[in-house]
């Protein structure tokens, strides 16, 4: 099925937005973890500075933005083909699941952008070269995980639109999950001696 041009914008504007963010943070943090490297570390910053940046680009970068965050982005961007004008003007915060999500997700992902927001706020209290130093790991996780934006990117165009996620979870006892498995009929028939065939003697 051919998706619409709208839609096709719209899995763009998501892609585009979310990585003009990490992009614009990347500069932030990684000029100013550059320009504290140029001035100079001491031997022991230099092993924090290496230590931090692995730590940062693995845990982070590898391990929670490219398995985990960055799929489900482009699975984001893919189902907003198909949904409505305003989610589609709201791409990016659709991408970042800070709308148009389910509850649970919701809470979430706001609950991740206030952490990251307090998160900031107190490294700036960090003296230098230690400001500098841990903007420099988060920098380096920030760009692996624009890497694995512009890698995956591709496959938000192609293939069917992703099923958008239902707004709230199933209750118990509806749907697949809730409902009792059937019993064959042959189970209920009666062999005559007022037993199911299953009950027979061996």
């Amino acid at each position: 099925m051919r998706s619409r041009p709208a839609g096709v914008v719209a899995v763009a504007w998501t892609l585009v937005g979310v990585s003009g963010l990490f992009a614009f943070a990347v500069l932030r943090l990684g000029g100013r973890g550059v320009r504290t490297i140029l001035e100079g570390l001491a031997p022991g910053q230099w092993l924090v500075l290496l230590v931090l940046t692995f730590a940062f680009v693995y845990g982070e970068g590898v391990m929670s933005l490219q398995r985990r965050w960055v799929p489900r982005l482009i699975e984001r961007a893919r189902s907003l083909r198909d949904e409505r004008r305003a989610l589609q003007v709201l791409a990016p915060l659709y991408g970042l699941s800070l709308v148009g999500a389910p509850a649970k997700r919701l809470l979430r992902a706001w609950l991740g952008t206030f952490a990251i927001i307090t998160a900031v706020l107190t490294v700036r209290t960090f003296p230098d070269p230690w400001r500098g130093i841990v903007d420099f790991a988060v920098a380096g996780a920030l760009v692996w995980g624009l890497l694995s934006i512009a890698w995956r990117a591709p496959g938000a165009f192609r293939g069917p639109s992703a099923r958008p996620e239902p707004a709230s979870e199933p209750e118990p006892g509806r749907g697949d999950s809730g409902r009792k498995a059937r019993v064959p009929d042959e189970l209920h028939r009666d062999d005559g001696a007022g037993r199911a065939p299953l009950e027979r003697d061996p």
